[in-house]
């Protein structure tokens, strides 16, 4: 799992990957502590605990160019 992260003065973003492991049936990922892991497929809902849920963002559409 890539995620980005603010740092430094000029607060860019800079990705972190983490492995995703996976113990007793449970996803986890070790960033210096543990962060579980969980994905509702019906829902299309990932949830990091203890950071709450992530919905994927559908794409709009392209409206075509008007002539």
């Amino acid at each position: 799992v890539t995620v980005f992260k603010r740092s430094g003065i000029r607060r860019r973003l800079k990705p972190e990957t983490y492995l995703l492991q996976e113990e007793n049936g449970n996803l986890f990922m070790n960033t210096g502590f543990r962060i579980d892991v969980a994905y509702n497929e019906a829902t299309d809902v990932l949830t990091f605990s203890p950071n709450g849920d992530y919905v994927r963002v559908k794409p709009q559409p392209e409206t075509p160019a008007e002539e």
